[in-house]
């Protein structure tokens, strides 16, 4: 009995040693297995998602700009303009004005005898004088570089330029209608009397027509100003000159300027010797 019970109590022990060697690597490969089994869990949803985002294009591959690099300021460019020098282009205005009356057409002319009337005693050259005052008589009315309509000029008068008197617009002593460089000598004649037209004054009219009369107060030339524009009275407007539109404007850079107020109360200026039907 002793001797059985003695090998029992070998076999218990021989048992426990073997459940104590065994036990833990059994339990170390369970746990092996069971995180073998989330990684694949994990790593197949990790391609699920990966499958679902679009791939990033060759831009989007790029490395961003850092936030914080320095922004360059904008470029501001700046400049100034300005105006161009005053010439004498037909388009210059020859004085601002403040629109009243609208202009008027169709109004009473007066007549030859009237103009006669009217005119101021007739100018003489000045041998003191510069420029064109030595050879023709520059009336002085309206600042003397200026003719208003309705004037009549006798032979030998004409409108002068300032500074120099360089440039004459008007009559002749023979009756001739011309512009005049003084100091060249050039000339634009527009109207040459016939030997028997005996020229008592040249006028331009409230629509900017020319006119000759002779002795007996006949018209014996006419010429009409081809204006882009119907030229009509249009009453101050130069006050400081007493002048009613239209005008002429002999400008000291040689031109001779017609200046009139369009329906539209716009200010006009044409070049005579372009604009009129010579």
């Amino acid at each position: 009995m002793k001797r059985g019970a003695c090998i029992a109590s070998v076999l218990a022990a021989l048992v426990a040693l073997v459940l104590i060697v065994t036990l833990p690597i059994v339990l170390t490969r369970n746990s092996q297995s069971g995180d073998a089994g989330n990684e694949s869990a994990v790593s197949s949803q990790d391609e699920s998602v990966l499958q679902s985002t679009p791939l990033p294009t060759r831009a989007q591959q790029k490395s961003p700009a850092p936030t914080n690099a320095p922004v360059s300021p904008p470029v501001v460019l700046s400049f100034t303009l300005t105006s161009p020098p005053a010439t004498d282009s037909p388009t210059t205005p020859d004085a601002p004005f403040a629109p009243t009356d609208a202009p008027m057409k169709g109004r009473p002319r007066p007549g030859f005898d009237d103009l006669i009337a009217a005119a101021p005693p007739l100018a003489e050259p000045d041998e003191s004088g510069e420029g064109c005052e030595r050879m023709y008589g520059c009336r002085k009315d309206w600042g003397g570089d200026r003719m208003g309509h309705d004037a009549a000029f006798r032979p030998g008068e004409a409108v002068c330029s300032r500074q120099g008197a360089q440039y004459m617009f008007g009559l002749d002593e023979n009756g001739r209608l011309l512009w005049a460089d003084c100091t060249t000598s050039e000339e634009r004649v527009y109207y040459d009397p016939d030997d028997d037209a005996d020229v008592a004054i040249f006028v331009m009219r409230d629509d900017a027509s020319f006119e000759i009369y002779n002795e007996d107060g006949q018209i014996v030339w006419q010429a009409d100003c081809e204006c882009k524009d119907e030229v009509m009275f249009y009453s101050q407007c130069l006050p400081s000159q007493g002048l009613d539109c239209p005008y002429i404007h002999l400008r000291k850079g040689s031109k001779a300027m017609l200046n009139y107020i369009n329906w539209d109360y716009s200010w006009i200026t044409a070049d005579v010797h372009k604009n009129y039907n010579f």
